[in-house]
């Protein structure tokens, strides 16, 4: 039986909410931190990660999902919010979540923009992950920014031009210092040997990763595989 249990962890001053699942009649494996993505695309996400969660507990894993601070029912406002350094925190606050509950063994799935966070704190933060799952990846967040605008302008016929840095989308309004805290993140950056022992780096077939970071990511310990089942999930 799997038993999802709300739970806040972070800091007393910025505390953050989660989802976590787990087995309730046998020992946990491991601990498995889920990075959903941000804005439009967590909506179609949130399912797919709660059943991965669910199957995760079945197979005697725990798996915490959680709201990045400023979203959800996390503290803070999205308003003053960084992704740089901030959600890269929120991050490695989840996974100090299982290692101060004795789990020894943590590991990370990050889809899309929540892929490229995980991947950047776990290169950053020597989080010491067993494994780490990148899920249809945003090689940076300026590519991100970018599709979110194309996303917007299929949306809505009129989109209203900001000159002071700042993006508007139907989920939020991302002030200047956002747009930049976003714009600096870069999967590049990542060194997925020192962030796992193994990497899976999961792509859509009309969305391969780029040969020089394919090229990059290239090594011992990282797996490649192809999917045609993401549309579904983020389109």
């Amino acid at each position: 039986m799997v038993l999802n249990q709300p739970t806040w962890f972070g800091t007393a001053e910025e505390p953050l909410f989660g989802w976590l699942s787990y087995p309730q009649e046998s020992l946990v494996k491991g601990g498995v931190v889920l990075a959903l993505p941000v804005g439009f695309e967590a909506r179609g996400a949130r399912k797919a990660m709660r059943a991965l969660a669910s199957a995760l507990a079945q197979s005697g894993y725990a798996a915490l999902r959680f709201d990045y601070r400023g979203t959800g029912d996390s503290s803070g406002d999205f308003g003053s919010t960084l992704a740089n350094p901030g959600w890269l925190d929120d991050v490695t606050s989840a996974v100090e979540f299982f290692r101060e509950c004795g789990v020894r063994s943590v590991s990370a799935v990050g889809m899309r923009i929540g892929a490229t966070l995980v991947a950047r704190a776990a290169t950053g933060n020597q989080l010491g992950l067993s494994a780490m799952v990148l899920w249809d990846p945003c090689e940076s967040g300026r590519g991100f920014l970018r599709e979110l605008r194309a996303l917007e302008t299929l949306r809505h016929e009129e989109i209203q031009e900001r000159h002071d840095g700042s993006m508007e989308t139907a989920e939020f309004l991302l002030s200047a210092d956002m747009v930049e805290s976003i714009r600096s993140l870069k999967l590049s950056e990542s060194a997925p040997t020192k962030c796992a022992e193994r990497t899976l780096v999961v792509v859509r077939e009309k969305r391969p990763l780029s040969s020089s970071l394919r090229d990059q990511f290239d090594t011992a310990g990282v797996e490649f595989k192809t999917t045609d089942e993401q549309e579904a999930l983020i389109g």
